[in-house]
């Protein structure tokens, strides 16, 4: 359904090349890189107007991806950041929240923070319609002065957290 939105919108284009597929979605101020590469140490993947950000999670196991990863920092790409993906085990009471699912209206002050806490490439940031259709969704915790939030995704598990942010001259004070 997203990729379908995203195909009408003109956001999506493929670059074939001999070295692979790159498939580039249009963010408001680059581009998300998606690959399938059949020479993951050489990657052909030419010029766009505007930055191309791509991210390549993997395990130190994952020896294909660190070889693709390794090809597109040859190929320019620069690593401007690691992430470490945690887990906690459920069941646990993690105490009390102020927070509440978030409203439409507090749209502009979540992108606020997501701007102020997240660097400006980091893939994983949601959109304006995306934020939109996840404080829809019910999957956005807000401070009422939206101060902070909580970005969250359901499974059939569980559920993830994606983002978290709190305005800064109040961080450590436990909202």
């Amino acid at each position: 359904e997203e990729t379908e939105r995203a195909v009408e919108a003109g956001e999506l284009f493929t670059r074939l090349t001999d070295s692979g597929v790159l498939i580039y979605r249009r963010r408001e101020t680059y581009y998300r890189t998606y690959f399938y590469l059949a020479d993951p140490e050489s990657p052909d993947i030419g010029e766009t107007d505007l930055p191309a950000v791509l991210e390549i999670p993997y395990r130190d196991r994952d020896a294909a991806a660190k070889t693709a990863a390794d090809g597109f920092v040859r190929a320019g790409f620069a690593p401007l950041f690691h992430r470490i993906r945690m887990t906690r085990r459920g069941g646990e009471t993690c105490g009390q929240s102020a927070m509440i699912p978030a409203r439409p209206d507090q749209l502009d002050g979540i992108r606020k923070l997501l701007r102020e806490n997240f660097h400006p490439y980091a893939g994983c940031i949601p959109g304006g319609e995306e934020l939109a259709d996840e404080i829809a969704a019910g999957h956005i915790l807000t401070a009422t002065d939206v101060s902070g939030f909580l970005h969250f995704t359901e499974s059939r598990t569980g559920s993830e957290l994606r983002h978290l942010a709190v305005t800064e001259s109040i961080r450590g004070q436990g909202i």
